[in-house]
């Protein structure tokens, strides 16, 4: 999604917070297997991206609940 749209010029980046680590790493395996999903990774603190380079679009289980679900992608 990089390069169109709101992110015309700049890096799409999407963070989806968790609870647990658990719950990351059922997130992450979820992503690894969308293509459109690169540099996967689990971190225990808060990213920040600069807005100048990057569109950082910050969501949680109350918006993407079927991320949190093992194997739904």
């Amino acid at each position: 999604m990089s390069g169109w749209g709101q992110a015309q010029g700049k890096i799409n980046k999407l963070v989806i917070t968790c609870d647990t680590w658990k719950e990351a790493e059922i997130v992450a395996a979820n992503a690894g297997r969308r293509s459109e999903m690169k540099y996967v990774n689990i971190t225990d603190r808060k990213p920040s991206y600069s807005s100048s380079r990057y569109l950082t679009s910050w969501h949680d289980k109350t918006d993407y609940d079927r991320w949190f679900i093992p194997n739904a992608f």
